[in-house]
């Protein structure tokens, strides 16, 4: 089964742009070379706020998956067998 992607557009790979500029920043400025966190009050303030901004960024696009489904997506009440046939084929030749 084949695995898909939406596409971003123009806005999304701003977004997207920006965000990996803000996470190779914190990289850079917070985590040692062998991957661990750098100490310090500044640094558990900066994690505190990466936290909040992820946060936010996670339960905003839980929001729009949300408006996206609601929008474009309906629920099936009683789900059909699959059938080996697509929709509009007619399984039956009577």
């Amino acid at each position: 089964m084949s695995q898909y992607t939406i596409k971003p557009g123009r806005l999304g790979r701003r977004i997207i742009k920006a965000y990996k500029a803000v996470e190779n920043g914190f990289v850079r400025a917070f985590l040692q070379p062998d991957g661990s966190l750098r100490t310090g009050a500044a640094g558990d303030k900066v994690v505190c706020a990466y936290k909040r901004v992820e946060t936010a960024v996670v339960n905003r696009y839980k929001g729009i998956e949300t408006a996206f489904v609601d929008a474009f997506l309906e629920k099936k009440t009683n789900p059909e067998k699959p059938s080996g046939h697509f929709p509009g084929q007619g399984g039956d030749r009577s």
